[in-house]
């Protein structure tokens, strides 16, 4: 259930897409919503740096509630100095957040292509949900579109289990409809073989949940690789609103920490990614393995 949202912010130029998201899903309910912007150390700086620094925290913050309007009935601001990460993390621990929500910068190439290193940075220390909003989002006007169309690309029905909450919730918000997405073969990053592999045991038992709670699912399938291509690419020929995927909890030289076909899909993907750093992985072999993550 989605209870508290923290909305991490570091300038206003960013925020506009994810406050109108945010202000989307808590429209009309009790919703908590934390705002924080976290400062740089300013233990060694002049006081006119000091005074600079916070009234440009304090414009963002109001900026910001003033952005939610009657969606801020059930905000409040927190201000922190130190580590962005690890401030982020801290808090979403002690609220606890039901959901992060945070924007992406329009960046490419050395610069980290998404969010500096921050999102990232977030997504791989905390196991709570994440929406992440890119620069390149094509919603544009003050009042978004509802979310028509979610694409859950799964791998694992018990890591999948961790997302559907949420996608429950929203898609009931909306009348959305799940496209439950799998590419039989696996992804390149993945698979050691072209074995086809039948995704019927993954899909039925999120199908008969998602059914069963009145939510309209489509079943897609594909061959195509490699796998981070194809949802992306998925997302353009189904006229997606929002992609959902869980991402493994792999590291070092396998995979880096939060998977390549995860990693690419935040790079490429034109609407918001909710996903979630599950520490659930699991030692499998690949014919116990599906695609994403």
């Amino acid at each position: 259930m989605l209870e508290k949202v923290l909305l991490p912010l570091d300038h206003a130029e960013f925020a506009e897409k994810i406050l109108l998201r945010v202000g989307q899903l808590v429209s009309g309910t009790d919703i908590e919503i934390t705002i924080i912007h976290v400062m740089q150390d300013l233990l060694r700086a002049e006081l006119a740096k000091i005074n600079r620094v916070l009234d440009e925290a304090h414009q963002l913050l109001n900026h910001a509630v003033a952005r939610l309007g009657d969606n801020a009935k059930h905000a409040h601001c927190e201000l922190r100095m130190g580590d962005t990460v690890s401030e982020i993390c801290k808090l979403a621990m002690i609220l606890p957040a039901s959901l992060i929500a945070m924007p992406t910068h329009a960046r490419t190439g050395l610069d980290r292509v998404f969010h500096g290193s921050i999102a990232e940075g977030v997504l791989r220390r905390s196991t709570v949900p994440m929406l992440i909003v890119p620069a390149r989002d094509t919603q544009s006007s003050d009042k978004p579109d509802p979310i028509r169309r979610i694409l859950f690309p799964l791998d694992d029905t018990d890591m999948a289990l961790e997302l559907l909450p949420l996608i429950e919730h929203i898609a009931k918000l909306f009348d959305s409809e799940v496209f439950l997405y799998h590419d039989v073969r696996g992804s390149k990053e993945d698979a050691e073989s072209d074995e086809i592999r039948k995704p019927e045991m993954l899909f039925e038992p999120l199908r008969e949940r998602l059914t069963s709670n009145g939510v309209r699912v489509t079943v897609e399938c594909s061959r195509l690789q490699p796998a981070a291509s194809e949802i992306v690419k998925k997302t353009h020929d189904l006229d997606i609103d929002l992609v959902a995927m869980v991402t493994h909890g792999r590291s070092g030289l396998e995979r880096g920490v939060f998977g390549s076909v995860t990693e690419a899909v935040l790079r490429h993907s034109q609407c918001p990614v909710l996903t979630k750093h599950t520490d659930r992985y699991r030692k499998q072999s690949n014919t116990d393995r599906f695609v994403t993550g």
